[in-house]
């Protein structure tokens, strides 16, 4: 390589008492879908993931390669691709031009190959990569950094389908940023969402997941998309609302395809239990007592709260998820109730929830909330 100078960092796999010429094995330059022009390198001797470089050309006046290997071992986060080493040498016959190489692990797995796996991708699973890249960008908004480039095919995964990133490495702070990474990252999740990387309208594309994927999910993502980035979430906002989703009052879409009758909803909240089932599984398991209404539920007309609900989750099935076993939370049942009402439909109000124009049914709620012991 006719190095001048190479750094590395100590928590790599590489040795830094030892040339790097004998420590990795040339394996060729390649046109990466979401990192670009990138060589791959193989670490000798070691069952280390492969590396990749940057090539960087620049005035020997503007090199800052100290800097920049202080700072790149100072970020620690487990969903940041690893950086490896850096390289200083000088271009032959191009003056005082200076050539660097800069290291990071290599993944082969991108998301969208491990979309390509599902037909219909799992909430559960769009919830845990949300999660993941959430995190990384929190983190490298603290630093006051960004991506630029956040796409299906430049978020790698590795050998445990872990989420790893690479933020921009030539970048100067720009707050305006990283709420263009909020809306690449809605992009994502629509991708996820309906299997399409292009969307002709974000709105309508969503109105049909109702059925599938949860209001709390969708109205999230319609959150990312707003064409106002001031009104966009930034990722620390964003951290704050999916650590608290399941606290948020949710409402579920009205069943009833009749609007001229509409389906008045009874929710009864009762507590659960998480149990083992299998590693990394839990079930829910709810009591066997039923609750029958002694009243008719009348509809609400003007309801202050309504306007504040997001979701419900009704599980007809026991739900599987990662909680820890013994884990009590609140979960929802709800009753349909049809029947004639002099009070004018909700349709008609002049404040509709959430729910209500993102699935275009309307729904009369009664909230009242009962709490049984296992």
């Amino acid at each position: 390589m006719g190095n001048l100078q190479t750094l590395i960092n100590y928590h790599s796999p590489l040795s830094y008492i030892q040339d790097l010429n004998e420590q990795i094995q040339d394996c060729g330059m390649v046109n990466h879908p979401g990192l670009g022009s990138i060589q791959l390198w193989k670490i000798k001797q070691s069952n280390s993931p492969m590396m990749f470089s940057y090539h960087v050309h620049l005035y020997e006046n503007d090199s800052h390669l100290f800097d920049f290997h202080r700072s790149r071992c100072q970020m620690k986060h487990p969903n940041l691709l690893e950086y490896f080493a850096c390289t200083n040498s000088k271009a032959q016959n191009i003056g005082n031009v200076q050539s660097q190489q800069l290291f990071f692990a290599y993944y082969n797995k991108n998301l969208k190959q491990k979309l390509l796996q599902y037909k219909t991708v799992p909430e559960i699973e769009i919830w845990n990569i949300v999660e993941q890249i959430v995190s990384a960008m929190a983190y490298l908004q603290g630093l006051n950094r960004f991506h630029g480039n956040l796409t299906t095919e430049s978020i790698l995964l590795n050998e445990k389908d872990q989420i790893k990133i690479l933020d921009q490495l030539e970048q100067k702070p720009n707050g305006d940023q990283i709420k263009e990474d909020v809306f690449d990252l809605g992009l994502v999740i629509m991708e996820m969402l309906t299997g399409r990387a292009n969307q002709l309208n974000f709105f309508d594309s969503l109105k049909p997941l109702a059925g599938i994927y949860s209001i709390q999910l969708l109205q999230l993502v319609g959150k990312m998309l707003q064409k106002d980035a001031l009104l966009r979430p930034d990722f620390n906002q964003l951290q704050d609302i999916i650590k608290n989703r399941f606290k948020e009052p949710k409402i579920l879409h009205n069943p009833c395809q009749t609007q001229s009758e509409p389906a008045f909803v009874q929710i009864i909240n009762s507590s659960q239990r998480l149990q083992s089932r299998k590693q990394e599984q839990r079930v829910i398991t709810l009591p066997e007592r039923q609750f029958q209404p002694s009243t008719h539920p009348r509809l609400i007309s003007k309801n202050a709260s309504q306007s504040n609900l997001q979701n419900i989750t009704v599980p007809s099935l026991p739900i599987q998820g990662t909680q820890y076993n013994q884990e009590q939370q609140i979960i929802s049942f709800v009753s349909y109730f049809k029947y004639h009402t002099p009070i004018k439909q909700l349709s008609r109000v002049d404040n509709l929830s959430i729910a209500d124009r993102l699935t275009s049914y309307p729904s009369g709620i009664r909230l009242s909330s009962n709490v049984w012991q296992i």
